[in-house]
């Protein structure tokens, strides 16, 4: 059991490392611009909204009406994909 679990958490860190070592420009470059002229005043109504409380890039402190993945950082989805579609399942009608 150890084996499959720390193949499974080597699985983990190869799709982090993937997602990290995106660098094409052009997605950046949207990316950025696009974070910085944010125009949406307010979240769109029945809108499930899951966000990490050790997101560094988008701080909870700044965000309203989520639920919250402790210690979730802004890569979440790779480390707590099971946590977080368990949060999906209970919060979708």
């Amino acid at each position: 059991r150890d084996v499959e679990r720390s193949r499974g958490l080597g699985d983990v860190y190869k799709r982090q490392e993937m997602y990290l070592s995106v660098k094409d420009a052009r997605y950046m470059k949207w990316a950025i611009y696009n974070v910085l002229h944010w125009q949406q005043e307010n979240a769109p109504k029945n809108i499930l909204h899951i966000h990490g409380n050790d997101d560094h890039v988008f701080p909870s402190k700044h965000i309203n009406n989520f639920i919250l993945v402790n210690k979730g950082t802004h890569i979440m989805i790779l480390i707590k994909a099971k946590e977080i579609s368990e949060l999906i399942y209970k919060n979708i009608p």
